[in-house]
C-alpha cells in the first residue's frame, strides 16, 4: 500500500470528537467542557445540512435587528442552534447570542463557564442562486459584553461551510485551526493545522466599489497591478473560506463614506474568523487594529475587516495610515 493511501486511511478513521480528545503537552487538545459545546453544534450542523438541500426558497416575512429580511432558513436555522443549545443537559452554555436577536439569552449564569455567539445562516441572501453559505460561532470565557477584548475571552471559534461539501473549521488559541469534511453522517478530518502562507493571489473586496475612501481604493487597485485574482461570492463565511482552505490571500469589508465602521459584526462574525486566521499564522485587522484586540461593548457592534495573508493585510493598513498621517 502506498504511503499516501495509508495517511488517508488513518485520516478517514479521526473524527471531530476523536480530535479535539488528542493529547497536546499532556493536555486536551480541547477542555472537555468546551469540547462537549462544540460537539453538540457540529451535531445541530447536520441537520442545518439537510434543511438547507429540502427546503424551498422563501422569506420567512420577518426582519433580524439589523432590519434585514430573513430567509426562511435563517429562522429555521437560529431555532435549531438555540433549542439545542437551551436544552442540552450534559453540559451548560453560560450565555447566548444570535445575530437574529437583540439581547443576550442568559441560559446558565451559574453552572456554565461558555458563553456562545453565532450568525445562524451568514450568506442566507445567496441561498436562492445556490451558492455555499455558512455558520459561524464564537466560544467566549465567561460572559459576553464584558468589557474585555476578543483575545482575553476568546475560547475558541468554529465555521461551518454548507455547500458542495460540508466543511467544518475549528480553532482554540495555541492549538491551530483545523478542517474537518462531513462523510457518511460524521464529521471527519481532512487537514490538521492549517496555514496562512504570508502572501496568497486571490482577493475577494466587500462592499459597493462607489462607496469605498480613496485610500482602500488605492489598495485594491495595487492587488489588481499584482494581477491578484479576484474571487467574490457576496457570502462571508464562503468567500473567508476560500483563502482559508487556498492558504492565502485577503477578504476586505472596508469602512465605506456611508458606513464608516463597515457593515459586518465583530461578535457574531469577526472575531471568530480572526481568531481562526491567527491561528494559522495570518492576520485580521480593521485596517489597523488587530479584531481580536477589539473591544465589544454591545451586540451591534460593526467593524471594517481585512482578513487573511500577512503581506497583503498590512499591505492594506500601509494605504490607511497613510491617509490618517496626511489628516
Amino acid at each position: 500500500m502506498a504511503h499516501e493511501d495509508l495517511e488517508r486511511l488513518v485520516k478517514l478513521e479521526t473524527e471531530l470528537r476523536t480530535h479535539q480528545n488528542m493529547q497536546v503537552n499532556g493536555e486536551d487538545r480541547v477542555e472537555h467542557e468546551l469540547r462537549r459545546v462544540m460537539s453538540c453544534i457540529a451535531s445541530v450542523s447536520k441537520k442545518i445540512n439537510i434543511d438547507l438541500k429540502s427546503l424551498y426558497r422563501g422569506y420567512a416575512g420577518t426582519q433580524n435587528i439589523f432590519g434585514e429580511q430573513q430567509i426562511r432558513l435563517d429562522v429555521l436555522t437560529d431555532i435549531r442552534l438555540k433549542k439545542r443549545l437551551g436544552e442540552e443537559s450534559s453540559f451548560h452554555v453560560r450565555q447566548l447570542a444570535s445575530e437574529e436577536s437583540d439581547e443576550v439569552m442568559v441560559l446558565a449564569q451559574d453552572r456554565g463557564r461558555y458563553s456562545v455567539t453565532f450568525d445562524p445562516l451568514d450568506g442566507s441572501s445567496v441561498v436562492d442562486a445556490n451558492l455555499s453559505v455558512g455558520t459561524i460561532l464564537g466560544f467566549y470565557d465567561g460572559d459576553l459584553l464584558d468589557g474585555k477584548s476578543g483575545r482575553e475571552s476568546m475560547a475558541g471559534a468554529m465555521y461551518i461551510v454548507y455547500g458542495p461539501a460540508t466543511t467544518l473549521v475549528y480553532a482554540v488559541p495555541g492549538r491551530g485551526a483545523h478542517e474537518f469534511v462531513l462523510d457518511d453522517g460524521n464529521f471527519i478530518l481532512e487537514k490538521e493545522f492549517l496555514r496562512m502562507e504570508e502572501q496568497g493571489k486571490i482577493y475577494a473586496p466587500g462592499g459597493s466599489e462607489k462607496k469605498w475612501t480613496p485610500e482602500h481604493k488605492a489598495f485594491i487597485d495595487d492587488l489588481k497591478d499584482q494581477d491578484y485574482k479576484l474571487r467574490y461570492s457576496g457570502a462571508l463565511v464562503a468567500d473567508v473560506n476560500h483563502i482559508i482552505v487556498k492558504g492565502g490571500g485577503i477578504f476586505s469589508y472596508p469602512a465605506l463614506t456611508d458606513a464608516p465602521n463597515g457593515k459586518l459584526r465583530l461578535l457574531f462574525e469577526l472575531q471568530p474568523l480572526a481568531l481562526i486566521a491567527e491561528e494559522m499564522g495570518g492576520m485580521a485587522t480593521d485596517g489597523i487594529t488587530p479584531i481580536l484586540d477589539l473591544v465589544p461593548l454591545d451586540l451591534g457592534q460593526r467593524s471594517p475587516i481585512y482578513i487573511g495573508s500577512k503581506v497583503e493585510v498590512e499591505l492594506a493598513r500601509g494605504y490607511l495610515l497613510r491617509n490618517n498621517k496626511t489628516t
